[in-house]
């Protein structure tokens, strides 16, 4: 670095020298940042035909209405189960987020290579300190 009464010359940009310091500082200062934090309730339920028959597989996700960046989903247990993971910010946390959610169901079908996925149509509110538990019937 050649310097110039008091000024550096750093990538052919000339600076003065008290720059170089504080500008180093402030972008090591913003690296490594946590993700902000969100909180998750338990998120459990079960999916079935309108027939009755309980899904034995497939998948189920249920996006936030109000950020739709934040995913929640679960697989969907032979007994039709599931419980739900959210993935934010490359987090896996148990439970979905606070507030209102639509959801789509993945129904892999046997001898089908293309899965069937469905719009349950429907608005689910996932709410702190409650039992969070959904059964949701799939019209097909």
């Amino acid at each position: 670095m050649a310097g110039y009464n008091g000024f550096h010359v750093i990538c052919g940009i000339l600076s003065p020298r008290w720059v170089t310091l504080p500008s180093l500082l402030l972008l090591l200062g913003c690296q490594g940042e946590p993700p902000p934090a969100i909180e998750t309730h338990a998120v459990r339920g079960t999916v079935q035909f309108n027939n009755g028959d309980l899904l034995s597989s497939g998948f189920i996700e249920f996006k936030s209405k109000r950020d739709q960046r934040i995913s929640m989903s679960a697989n969907i247990e032979k007994d039709g189960s599931f419980k739900l993971n959210t993935l934010h910010e490359q987090q896996n946390m148990a439970g979905g987020v606070e507030g209102p959610c639509s959801a789509m169901v993945t129904v892999f079908r046997p001898g089908n290579p293309i899965p069937l996925i469905i719009d349950v149509k429907r608005t689910f509110e996932v709410q702190p300190g409650k039992e969070n538990v959904f059964a949701i019937k799939l019209k097909i």
